[in-house]
């Protein structure tokens, strides 16, 4: 069919369909504020910077952990609450980032009343797209307490080694101190049989052997004391009176 143009305006409608297009971009928006919430519901502390060390983005807990509103923990150079012992290795293993690409370290922060924490980090590098800039994600722990029991387990272990050490040279040396007035029982037992002996002889052999077990038995006794010590089941002659 021929349809001929008259003078008259014409109007061109074109519809396209993009129902999809707003469907990616709800999602996008969905998955963006997942990950928002995800980020800020860390325990951990999480933060975005720029190579140069700059903060991009920092979840609340990055500065909640060390006692810092984020107005004031923005203010404070990055450098300057890192334990002076520290600093330097901290520097050096950032420095090696791009190269490494992935980085783990320990390192002490002072915390904003005054003491410092052991934190456990983890910096990621991610690459720009295309001719975007590099950013590095890090992701630091509070490890204040694992280090605290870590010390007190450290410090047991001393201990039991160094009560190991003094039983094994208090065992030693009793076995050297009871050989003693053992002997001196045993000879003096057998000298007692003796008929060709007078009676102040025998009476003096007698007290040897007395005396000798006296001191038998004190050492017994430590020895017995030691033992409780060691199950906690000695109990002083104070507590004996008040009970």
């Amino acid at each position: 069919l021929h349809y001929p143009l008259r003078r008259q305006r014409q109007m061109c409608i074109r519809d396209r369909d993009i129902t999809s297009g707003k469907l990616t971009e709800a999602a996008l928006r969905e998955s963006e504020k997942l990950y928002r919430i995800l980020f800020e519901a860390a325990n951990d502390r999480v933060a975005l910077l720029t190579t140069e060390g700059n903060f991009l983005l920092v979840n609340t807990a990055f500065y909640h952990s060390v006692g810092y509103t984020r107005e004031e923990f923005l203010e404070i150079k990055r450098w300057d609450i890192i334990h002076p012992d520290d600093l330097e290795m901290v520097i050096n293993m950032n420095r090696d980032l791009p190269e490494k690409n992935v980085i783990t370290y320990e390192y002490r922060i002072r915390h904003r009343e005054g003491h410092y924490l052991h934190m456990s980090a983890k910096n990621v590098l991610i690459p720009g797209e295309e001719d975007g800039k590099d950013m590095i994600l890090s992701i630091s722990r509070d490890v204040t307490a694992d280090r605290k029991l870590m010390e007190k387990l450290e410090s047991a272990r001393r201990r039991a080694e160094e009560s190991d050490r003094l039983k094994s040279a208090f065992l030693a040396n009793m076995s050297h101190e009871i050989r003693t007035p053992m002997n001196s029982i045993v000879g003096f037992s057998h000298l007692l049989v003796d008929a060709g002996l007078d009676d102040s002889q025998r009476e003096e052999y007698a007290h040897r052997i007395i005396r000798n077990s006296e001191i038998l038995l004190t050492l017994i006794s430590d020895i017995i004391d030691l033992a409780r010590i060691e199950s906690c089941l000695l109990y002083t002659s104070d507590a004996a009176d008040e009970e």
